[in-house]
């Protein structure tokens, strides 16, 4: 009977699974989504852009641009705090290295401080994310921003990690 009972319960572990698992990323998607910051979503929602809310809770931004080209902005949920001032960030990755897990060269690094000079508003910065290391084009903007300044921001960031793609990259894979 011992035998007949664990069987059964196998089974009905086995065939749930998969439902389980389904039910548990979906949990955590509804969580990410209830986990943005209202105030970005009610910005975006002032223009006509299109967005999705990530796993971080972070707004992901597809941006097509007239030449064909393309580029992923993200402006993050989270904020960080300096004295009274609450700050945001807007961001893009520009340059992956070609080998998974390498770092990015000296010489695109030197490209990319170089670039910093020429930048209004942001800077290039190499920093790890999912286990790479990449060149991030990042600008801080007011965490209570309104649409104009976060637009700009959004505008600024992919336009400037779309082009240092094309040129170190040669590609329209960010």
């Amino acid at each position: 009977m011992k035998v007949l009972s664990f069987a059964v319960l196998f089974l009905l572990v086995v065939i749930n699974l998969p439902h389980a698992i389904a039910l548990g990323q979906a949990k955590n998607a509804a969580e990410a989504v209830a986990d943005h910051d209202e105030r970005v979503r009610e910005r975006l929602d002032q223009t006509e852009l299109k967005y999705e809310i990530d796993e971080d809770g972070d707004f992901k931004l597809l941006f097509e641009y007239d030449d064909g080209r393309s580029q992923i902005v993200f402006v993050n949920s989270k904020t960080v705090n300096y004295q009274d001032l609450e700050i945001r960030e807007v961001w893009a990755v520009g340059f992956v290295p070609a080998k998974k897990g390498s770092k990015v060269p000296a010489d695109v690094c030197e490209n990319l401080i170089r670039s910093n000079a020429e930048i209004k508003m942001g800077a290039w910065q190499v920093q790890k994310l999912s286990g790479n290391e990449v060149g991030v084009f990042r600008a801080m903007v007011d965490a209570n921003a309104d649409k104009d300044v976060i637009l700009n921001a959004l505008q600024l960031v992919g336009i400037s990690a779309d082009e240092k793609e094309a040129e170190l990259l040669g590609s329209d894979d960010l």
